[in-house]
Parts: C-alpha cells; sequence; structure tokens
C-alpha cells in the first residue's frame, strides 16, 4: 500500500511538470512572457488539491531554496528556507535541492505539519521533482499516519467482517443448510448474467475507438480503457486517481477542470470542445447518480475530432471566400426560394435602388415593367424562367427591369438552380447592359451619320467639279477663246499689233487671277506662305468685306509656326464651313472668332448674335456640315461641340491636341 501511494504522488508531480511543460512551450511560441508564464503556473499549482478529503497539495521552491508558493503555508512564500528544520532537526528544503541535484527527482521522509494544521506535526513522505528551465522544484507528499490509519481501518472493517459472518453463519447455518440447493443455483445464474454483463461491457467499452474514463464524484480516474491507456502510454493502475484536467493540456485543462465542476453541480450532462496542441477532442461527461440524487461518480467519452474540425475550418473558409466573392462581385446577384428573393449582394441593391429589406421577399417581377418590349407579360415570362430553371434548365436572357425610384435598366439575366441543406435554390446574376445597348445603338447611329456623310461628301466632289468645270469653260475657255481670235486677226492685220498687246495682256491677268482663285479655293496658299493666323485674317477679311457684320478676332499670331500643317488646313477649313452658314442662314449682325493656345492644344472659337436654332432637329445640311467640322477635328485626336437655341445665336469651341514634341518645343 505505501508502494502504491508513492508511485500514485510521483504520477502527480509528473502531471503538474507537463503542466509547466505546456506554459514553457507558449513561452517558446512567443505567445506569452517567462514571468507571466511562471505566476500563472504558480497560482494554478497553487490552488490544486486532491485526495479523499480534497486537502492534499502541491508546493514548490527554487533551488537556493527560496519558497516559491506553499497553499498552507503562505508565511513562507518568498522567503529563504535553508535554515528551515523540522522537529527532527532536518534541513528538509535542503535536502530537496540535494535530491534533485543529484537525481533529477527522489522521496525524502521528515516531519511536517498535518495538512492545514500548524498545530500538528507528523511524519510525511514527498516526492520532489526539478523543472529545469525555470530553476523550480515541484513536490507533493503521503502523511505516513494516514497509510497507517488506511491499514487499521481495513484491519477493523476484516476483523468486524469476519465476526459478523461468524455470527450470521452460526445463526443461519441450519438455513443455509437447507436453501444451499437453491442458492447455489441463484449464485451459479448471477455469475453467468454478471460474466455476460461484464464481458458486453467490457468488449463494448475496449473495442470502441473513444477515450472512455470512469471517474469518481471528484472527477478523479478510476479506470479508463485500452484506448485512452495506449493513447497516454500508460498503464492502468497507474491512471487510478489521476484528474481528469491532467489528462489534456494548456488552456484545455481549465476548460476540461470546470466542465467536471459544473456536471458535480448540476448532475446534467455536459458536452465541450477543447484543444491539445494540435489534437481536437469532444468531450462528453455523464453524471452517475444514485437513487437519492447523490452524484457517485461520471463517465467521460473523449473523441478525436481533429478531422472534422479541420473539415469544418476549411468549409467555413470557403464559406467566407464565396461571401467576399459574393459581396464584392461586379453584376448583382440575387438568391431566390421558390418565386421570392432571400438574399442579395450590394451591386444588386445599387442596381434596384433599394434597401436590402425591401427587396427580400418580393417577387422578380416586382421589379419590371408589366410589359417586355417583345410585349410579353412580365410575371408569365418571368414564371416561366424560373420554373424552366428549377426543372434544372439553365436560363439565360435579357430583362428590362425597373428600380425602385421607377427608372428602368436592360440587363443580362442568368437563372441558375443549386442545392443547399437539401432545399433548391435560384442564383440570379444580372449584370447592367443599359450602357452597351447605349453604346450600341449610337454606334448605329454614327454609321448612318458616316454613310450620309459620305454621300454628302461625294455629291459635294460631284459639285465643286461641276462648279470647277463651269468656271473653266464660262470663264477661263471664254477668254482663251477671246484670246484666239485676237491672234486670229492680229495675222491679218499685223497693224493691230499695239491694240492686241494691250487686249492680249488684259485677257492673261483675267485668267491668271481666275486660275489664283480657283486654286485657293482648292488649297489656300496663304497658309503656306503667311501661316494660319494671317490666312484667318485674310479669310475674314475676304467674307465679310461686303457683308453687314461686324466681325471681331482674337488670333493669336505666336502660333504661326506651332501648329502642323494638316491641322492648320483642317482649322481653316472648319472657319470656312462656319463662315459660310453663319452668312447664310445666322441673320447675325456680328460674329466673333478667336484663335489662342491653352496647355497644350490649339482652341478654335466662334460666336454669333444670330437667330439661332435646336440641335436636336431636322437641319440635314447643317447636320452634314457639323459633321463634317467634328470630323476633321477628330481627325486630330480633338474634338468640336455647339451650342445653340433658338433666338441665342450659335457657339461653337473645337479643340486640337498639339504633338507632344511640339508643345516641348514651345
Amino acid at each position: 500500500m505505501m508502494d502504491r501511494k508513492r508511485e500514485t504522488i510521483r504520477e502527480l508531480t509528473n502531471s503538474v511538470i507537463s503542466m509547466l511543460d505546456s506554459y514553457e512551450e507558449q513561452v517558446r511560441r512567443g505567445e506569452r512572457t517567462r514571468e507571466d508564464a511562471m505566476r500563472a503556473a504558480a497560482a494554478r499549482i497553487a490552488k490544486m488539491r486532491y485526495g479523499p478529503e480534497n486537502k492534499d497539495y502541491f508546493w514548490i521552491n527554487d533551488m537556493r531554496p527560496y519558497m516559491v508558493v506553499h497553499p498552507y503555508r503562505p508565511d513562507l512564500n518568498g522567503k529563504d528556507i535553508s535554515h528551515y528544520k523540522d522537529p527532527n532537526g532536518k534541513r528538509l528544503f535542503v535536502e530537496f535541492v540535494r535530491v534533485v541535484q543529484a537525481y533529477g527527482s527522489g522521496y525524502v521522509d521528515y516531519m511536517w505539519q498535518w495538512k492545514d494544521d500548524p498545530a500538528r506535526i507528523v511524519p510525511k513522505i514527498s516526492y520532489v521533482r526539478g523543472f529545469k528551465p525555470w530553476g523550480w522544484i515541484v513536490g507533493t507528499g503521503i502523511y505516513v499516519q494516514d497509510v497507517q490509519a488506511e491499514i487499521g481501518r481495513i484491519r477493523r472493517m476484516l476483523v468486524n467482517a469476519y465476526l459478523g459472518v461468524l455470527a450470521v453463519m452460526a445463526a443461519l447455518s441450519s438455513v443455509v443448510i437447507r436453501n444451499s440447493l437453491v442458492i447455489e443455483n441463484r449464485r451459479a445464474r448471477a455469475e453467468r448474467k454478471l460474466r455476460d454483463s461484464t464481458k458486453l461491457y467490457s468488449t463494448l467499452v475496449e473495442n470502441v475507438n473513444d477515450m472512455v474514463f470512469l471517474l469518481d464524484a471528484r472527477g478523479n480516474a478510476v479506470f479508463a480503457n485500452s484506448y485512452a491507456c495506449s493513447h497516454y502510454g500508460m498503464e492502468q493502475d497507474k491512471i487510478q486517481g489521476i484528474p481528469l484536467c491532467f489528462f489534456f493540456c494548456g488552456i484545455s485543462m481549465d476548460q476540461v477542470d470546470r466542465a467536471v465542476d459544473t456536471v458535480r453541480r448540476t448532475r446534467i450532462e455536459f458536452s465541450l470542445d477543447c484543444q491539445c496542441e494540435d489534437t481536437f477532442y469532444l468531450l462528453s461527461i455523464v453524471p452517475l447518480v444514485d437513487n437519492a440524487g447523490i452524484i457517485e461518480g461520471m463517465i467521460c467519452l473523449a473523441r478525436d475530432i481533429t478531422q472534422r474540425k479541420i473539415e469544418q475550418l476549411r468549409i467555413e473558409e470557403m464559406r467566407r471566400r464565396y461571401q467576399t466573392l459574393f459581396e464584392t462581385a461586379g453584376d448583382g446577384i440575387l438568391v431566390l426560394k421558390d418565386d421570392r428573393f432571400v438574399d442579395c449582394n450590394k451591386r444588386a441593391l445599387e442596381l434596384f435602388r433599394c434597401a436590402k429589406q425591401d427587396l427580400i421577399a418580393n417577387a422578380p417581377y416586382g421589379f419590371s415593367p408589366e410589359q417586355q418590349p417583345d410585349g410579353s407579360d412580365s410575371k408569365i415570362k418571368a414564371t416561366e424562367k424560373i420554373q424552366a430553371a428549377l426543372a434544372g434548365e439553365p436560363q439565360f436572357f435579357e430583362w428590362t427591369h425597373r428600380s425602385a425610384d421607377g427608372a428602368l435598366f436592360d440587363a443580362e439575366v442568368s437563372l441558375i438552380k443549386f442545392t443547399d441543406e437539401g432545399q433548391d435554390y435560384l442564383q440570379a446574376i444580372v449584370r447592367d447592359i443599359t450602357g452597351r445597348k447605349q453604346a450600341r445603338v449610337a454606334l448605329e447611329q454614327s454609321e448612318i451619320q458616316l454613310r450620309a456623310l459620305s454621300r454628302q461628301l461625294i455629291r459635294a466632289q460631284e459639285d465643286e467639279r461641276k462648279r470647277l468645270s463651269r468656271e473653266l469653260h464660262d470663264e477661263l475657255g471664254q477668254k482663251l477663246a477671246g484670246l484666239k481670235l485676237e491672234i486670229a486677226t492680229l495675222k491679218r492685220k499685223p497693224e493691230m499689233l499695239d491694240r492686241f498687246l494691250d487686249n492680249a495682256d488684259e485677257l492673261l491677268g483675267s485668267v491668271n487671277a481666275d486660275l489664283r482663285r480657283i486654286y485657293n479655293a482648292l488649297r489656300p496658299v496663304t497658309i503656306d506662305k503667311l501661316g494660319l493666323p494671317r490666312s484667318l485674317e485674310a479669310l475674314v477679311k475676304t467674307r465679310f468685306e461686303d457683308s453687314h457684320f461686324t466681325v471681331e478676332t482674337d488670333i493669336d499670331e505666336t502660333l504661326k509656326d506651332l501648329i502642323p500643317e494638316d491641322m492648320a488646313m483642317s482649322i481653316y477649313r472648319i472657319c470656312q464651313e462656319i463662315f459660310t452658314n453663319a452668312i447664310k442662314h445666322s441673320d447675325a449682325h456680328r460674329i466673333t472668332v478667336t484663335l489662342k493656345k491653352h496647355d497644350n492644344a490649339i482652341i478654335l472659337e466662334t460666336a454669333d448674335d444670330g437667330k439661332g436654332f435646336d440641335p436636336g432637329g431636322k437641319r440635314e445640311s447643317a447636320g452634314f456640315g457639323l459633321l463634317g467640322m467634328k470630323e476633321r477635328a477628330r481627325q486630330h485626336g480633338g474634338d468640336l461641340r455647339l451650342e445653340s437655341s433658338p433666338g441665342n445665336g450659335v457657339r461653337i469651341c473645337a479643340w486640337f491636341p498639339l504633338p507632344s514634341r511640339l508643345t516641348e518645343v514651345s
């Protein structure tokens, strides 16, 4: 019995050392400082109790020796105990240090107070073990009188039992003899039932792949199945008497200890998840209560759920990623159950311009006009699409929606069925294509305008050819024919040479002026000779010289060498078109022309005080002229804007970005 007690305190001390290892591991991982770990461990060990009266304890001293913590002698905490002696003169704490230094651990016998009674000094045997990382010595002990008293109780119990048995046997010997056969039969049957029950229970407990502990009423182990013994590498008899929390580590020890205390107080089954290093456990602690409601013990089932925990964490991570994708998607995503919305992302709320509570539980056709652009009924068509998708046929279609503020927008919609926890849902992805459709319409309109502009350009080219042909025939042809007649007359009458020369000189001068006017109309040579600013001044003077217009110009002469030749020609042609339209259609009296450089662009701006017009109205000739001017500006990477309204004149602004090379030079 003494050997068994000594083995018990050794195993209990080793369990405390394992707990200190877990705190030191936290220090190595950087989760806490060593001082914090030492304080927490000392406080925890000071509260540990075990034994029949729950008064047996652990203490800690260091190698000096100084007392670190003693639950029943707090007066020694932090003090030098190297001179402390028991009544026999033994310096017990110095002996603890000697044993640990020599052997690492060992047993020491001495005289000490009886548990928490300082007035009673009795023999005691303690087991001490050193913890090198912190320089601590951890110990706990047994009282020799406890063992002797227990032996005495057993002796008295055996004697009393023996005497009782003798008395009963003497009194009932005749009854036993008479009923021996009946009793023997019953005993045999009972033994068979007991063996069968024991075998069944043993088979069940020993073959389960979980750790099974049978605990006493205080939560100390009295039995563990083979799986638990194998898991911890301990024999069955060494497991007995160890508190359940000592089979775990770290913060799990506190969790398990609190769970045992909860079951002991409430007498209700308790379950918890806990972690020991890299292993996760699911613990179920069931109380064993007698008929009077007093707890006699507990059964603990510990199941390794590490793989399930890893899978659960993986699923949670996948759900988190899906939720992130769901909320940050550029398209509206809605989830439907039957024909009602049950969830949506932020983009869907932006599309429908409403709060989430206004969207949830509504039907999809509740956010649509009564009819779609093709004339179909929105509710009927939406129901058909939903039913087809629920039948397993994905749906992809265009749909016109109405947002909460009444605005319409077009969208591409996909409906796909998915199943979650046995329930069928539809995922609707809504992509706003209003801008794309508008761009498509604008592109079609641009193609129409481009074709019309091409026709107008061809017509203008033909008209120009006709005009040039007519001028060449009517003016130059007639003048050259007149010159030919003068030459014929000179051949007949040589004496008219002087008059012929005069007439010929006048005709050739007129022909030269006509040719200069024609090729200036085809390409103004003044741009090459004088530059764009002076060419525009000359164009203004020529076009408005005999008109009622008052023209104000603000043309920067320094732009002469800055504007490229092809850009200068485009600006000149735009001005020609503007002046022609102003003279023909504006009924204006005043026009301003501005040409200047702003940042890295050339700005041409004109404005008149004429009758103006509605830019959205139908003015085919003006429309083609405007398209032509815009096209000339866009050829150089610029643009042209026109502002007008009836009675407010016309303002045109065109800008032309300069090449970077020219900008750097300027």
